[in-house]
């Protein structure tokens, strides 16, 4: 007797969707109010190590590379007002938005610096300043001269 010979159903199941878990957007009122919390000048010396060890990656140095490429295309480009790809004449406003990208591309570059500057600077705020004898304003001079010219 010859075994029979049964054909399984294919099922298709519905993809379903899988939720997908959504990570909370922080929202800044501006770029430059970024505020961290530094209380020592410790931790401020450690920012900033960091921040220099940062610029002497590879990783940074590969991006700065590339932000610096893109920058001098679209400063041809800004100049000649051609799109750098197709040869068409740019419009203003497509000027605008590649003079807005280079900005934001020189911010991007100059960040690490600005940040190392502004930790120093909150770092030394308590520091005594430096006493330079000859650092006068010209009114104090004026008047020490006045009281010269006064007694003779």
């Amino acid at each position: 007797m010859a075994a029979k010979k049964t054909t399984k159903k294919k099922v298709t199941r519905k993809p379903t969707a899988r939720k997908k878990p959504v990570a909370k957007k922080q929202e800044y009122t501006s770029h430059d109010s970024i505020d961290i919390d530094v209380k020592t000048p410790e931790q401020a010396a450690n920012i900033i190590a960091h921040l220099q060890q940062l610029q002497m990656t590879a990783g940074w140095l590969i991006m700065k590379q590339m932000l610096e490429l893109n920058m001098s295309v679209l400063e041809k480009s800004i100049v000649k007002k051609v799109d750098p790809h197709t040869e068409e004449k740019l419009t203003d406003e497509e000027v605008d938005d590649m003079r807005k990208t280079y900005d934001v591309y020189e911010e991007l570059l100059g960040k690490p610096e600005q940040l190392i500057t502004m930790f120093t600077a909150d770092n030394s705020a308590g520091a005594v300043p430096a006493y330079d004898p000859y650092a006068q304003t010209v009114r104090d001079s004026n008047e020490e001269f006045a009281g010269v010219l006064e007694e003779q």
